[in-house]
């Protein structure tokens, strides 16, 4: 049999099917709710926002339904083309708003930025701000909407990526601190940074302090912040100075000092951290790769034993650290030091001799730094991971060996993904 011709019954879902696509393929402005605003019983959609009479297909009443037919039967979401007329020849303004409001997702519209400048005139709030977030919007439409009434659409005009340059500087005075919140982030002049630091909302200021474009006084000042969050917003920032970090180091909370140390790349702010109370703090300096030898090894001697596990997984630490971290109480120190890079390859061929534990052979099993006649140690000792190393076209390849401990050292609780990955 052929294919159904439009004006088959609604009963008849290929008739329905072919339908869909005739009407589709007439373009914008002549399907779904641009159709008929009355079922094809005569009684009025309850929905206004979903009205949509097919013709000669009774059972596609809301253009909710028409979508997810056409959804389930090319498999895949509509086009832009495909939905596009339905909003802007509708003139019932709650239908146009609520159609609008899921036309800003990429998905429908995310290719033509006509279709989203005609929606960024709605009289809705919240349909103008969708058109502010979707990265397709373009940049006169942007323009238009850092001028929105509604400080919220403002704000995310200002934070798109096409939003001009002058719109993003002017807007520093906005009187809504969202606008400037936004300004903040984005912008990189140093003039308009510096007063966001000074603001009177918090906000504003620890925004500020994220950015690298802050002049290196107005970070010094937000060092002092009353505001914990706008400090450790602070100590975040790559580009502090030492005398920055100092006063960072010295910061009444924990948790900024953690931040901190965890970011520092100054040998006298990694000092004090690792002399620090707080063991948080001490696991920051411990795993920080520009904390000095003669730190880590006070740390690798430390009570808790987090800071022994990181000292072993920092490849900065020296060589008689690692090698007495070998003999360490915890297993997992001894794991991270048994195959540190510094440990001498008499002691890694010690511990593949040795009944250690699954953790330590593991380890050096995984670890790039691992010789080869190390490795042929645990095999010939029946350990089926060397083995399986060893023969051609093993488990364990190159490639997943420097994976191991590149995505340990980028964590500070390694064991917690140790043991995800099934080596506990």
């Amino acid at each position: 049999m052929g294919r159904p011709k439009p004006g088959v019954s609604g009963n008849n879902r290929e008739g329905e099917k072919h339908v869909i696509y005739h009407i589709i393929q007439e373009g914008p402005g002549t399907g779904m709710v641009a159709a008929c605003t009355s079922d094809p019983n005569g009684e009025r959609n309850r929905e206004p926002e979903e009205r949509c009479n097919i013709p000669h297909a009774p059972h596609f009443t809301t253009l909710r339904k028409a979508h997810k037919y056409l959804r389930d039967t090319v498999g895949r979401e509509p086009s832009p083309m495909e939905l596009e007329g339905s909003i802007l020849v509708d003139e019932d303004e709650r239908s146009r708003n609520n159609s609008a409001r899921r036309a800003t997702n990429p998905t429908y519209f995310g290719q033509n930025g006509n279709t989203l400048h005609t929606i960024a005139h709605s009289t809705r709030a919240d349909t103008r701000m969708f058109v502010a977030m979707s990265h397709k919007t373009m940049a006169h439409t942007i323009h238009m909407l850092t001028r929105d009434p509604d400080p919220l659409v403002r704000a995310y005009a200002i934070a798109h990526p096409n939003a001009p340059l002058e719109d993003t500087e002017t807007a520093i005075n906005d009187t809504d601190y969202r606008v400037v919140v936004a300004v903040a982030r984005v912008t990189a002049n140093r003039v308009n940074l510096a007063k966001a630091a000074t603001h009177e909302r918090w906000e504003v200021r620890q925004v500020a302090a994220e950015n690298e474009r802050t002049p290196s006084g107005a970070l010094h000042a937000l060092a002092r912040d009353p505001q914990v969050g706008v400090r450790a917003s602070v100590a975040r920032n790559k580009t502090l100075t030492e005398d920055v970090r100092m006063i960072l180091a010295r910061d009444p909370d924990p948790r900024v000092r953690t931040i901190n140390a965890e970011n520092a790349t100054q040998p006298r702010v990694l000092a004090i951290a690792a002399r620090d109370t707080e063991p948080d703090v001490a696991v920051a300096a411990a795993i920080n790769e520009h904390t000095a030898g003669s730190d880590l090894a006070r740390l690798a001697t430390h009570v808790d034993e987090r800071v022994r596990r990181m000292v072993a997984l920092n490849k900065s630490t020296p060589e008689e650290t690692a090698l007495a971290l070998t003999y360490d109480e915890d297993n997992m120190a001894r794991a991270g030091a048994g195959a540190h890079k510094n440990t001498p390859v008499w002691r890694k061929k010690e511990l593949a001799q040795s009944d250690a534990e699954p953790i330590v052979l593991n380890f050096l099993i995984n670890s790039t730094d691992t010789p080869i006649c190390v490795i042929r140690i645990m095999a010939e000792r029946g350990n089926q991971r060397a083995c399986n190393y060893l023969a051609p076209g093993g488990e364990l390849d190159a490639r997943q060996q420097r994976a191991v401990l590149a995505r340990i050292k980028r964590t500070t609780r390694p064991w917690f993904t140790m043991t995800e990955w099934g080596y506990l």
